[in-house]
């Protein structure tokens, strides 16, 4: 796949998702609010989870209108 291939984005969307929900499996929100270096962690995939998507084109939005 190119680099600039519309699903090497959806497929950085799932591994970022994937990765943060690993990295709070069984953790409660007053872990996450204590652990400085979590939270930035989780916010930081969350973030290039947004940057991803930001590139995905209106084209291929439109052929998965199940991925919010």
């Amino acid at each position: 796949m190119a680099r600039h291939d519309p699903l090497v984005r959806l497929r950085h969307m799932l591994d970022y998702s994937r990765e943060a929900v690993q990295m709070v499996k069984g953790k409660t929100r007053k872990d996450l609010d204590g652990d400085r270096q979590l939270a930035l962690a989780v916010t930081h995939l969350v973030e290039l989870v947004g940057e991803a998507a930001g590139q995905v084109p209106r084209t291929t939005q439109k052929r998965y209108p199940d991925i919010p």
